[in-house]
């Protein structure tokens, strides 16, 4: 394997900085890829298939359930010990499902379409999940704590603003398209799968960020340890016990907002 997925002992300021700068500009791409894959063009995309509120419902829940798969990846990731490598298979691998997806009613008939999509999903949104618990964990030590505010913002405002265009000039298409052909299926399609696109040409960026080496692991902490040392924080679990009620929320509310 290249040395480009081995984590360097110690990093110079000079990689440092073009690590930090790489960063920022990564956010771009799977922020383009979610705006383009999800909300409007999803929902527009699986009723253009199934006029059905028990299949949207099903569709949009695949996410949110997929993250369990984060705790058995943290004790992967901690096995592994390689976060760069581990991050970029698993979100390029993710990110291809997009234009599969889009072109799969296009290619199978509707009953094998809607269990190859949803298949296609779960696989996706799970890969998904593996690559952003090991990605959590490089940025936490490659960003020193002095400026990851300042980084993570600056990050957050170039990923809404290319988010916030994209979506405006893809419901411009969206709209265009039906016009002339009549068919909002297609148009959902293509909207999704350019998304994906995006979201693996993010995946170059990824390379030219660096990773440190991981602190030396406690040879005396077991796996179950490991995952039920969390639980004990107090401020984790008021943390979880909100994070999960506004999930339960917005995963209630908004999919249908959308529809009505």
């Amino acid at each position: 394997m290249s040395s480009l997925f081995f984590p360097d002992e110690q990093l110079s300021i000079q990689e440092k900085r073009r690590g930090l700068r790489a960063l920022i500009i990564e956010g771009v791409f799977p922020q383009i890829m979610v705006v383009l894959t999800s909300g409007a063009f999803l929902i527009s995309f699986a009723l253009a298939l199934w006029d059905s509120n028990v299949i949207l419902g099903l569709i949009i829940s695949i996410g949110p359930l997929a993250m369990v798969i984060q705790m058995p990846a943290a004790v992967f990731i901690e096995r592994v010990r390689r976060r760069k490598l581990i991050a970029f298979i698993f979100a390029a691998l993710s990110r291809v499902f997009w234009p599969l997806i889009a072109i799969a009613p296009f290619l199978l008939p509707a009953k094998t379409a809607f269990a190859v999509i949803i298949a296609l999903m779960v696989a996706r949104y799970g890969l998904e999940n593996i690559a952003g618990c090991a990605w959590g964990s490089w940025m936490r030590d490659l960003v020193p704590d002095r400026i990851m505010g300042r980084i993570f913002s600056y990050r957050l405002s170039l990923m809404i603003g290319a988010g916030a265009l994209l979506a405006f000039g893809a419901g411009v298409f969206v709209d265009y398209w039906q016009s002339l052909t009549n068919d909002a299926l297609s148009a959902n399609a293509i909207v999704i799968a350019a998304g994906g696109v995006v979201g693996l040409l993010g995946t170059v960026v990824i390379l030219r960020i660096p990773e440190p080496k991981m602190l030396d692991a406690d040879t005396t902490t077991t796996t179950r340890t490991m995952l039920i040392e969390p639980f004990r924080d107090k401020n984790y679990r008021n943390w979880l016990i909100f994070a999960a009620l506004w999930n339960i929320a917005m995963g209630i509310s908004a999919p249908f907002a959308i529809v009505h």
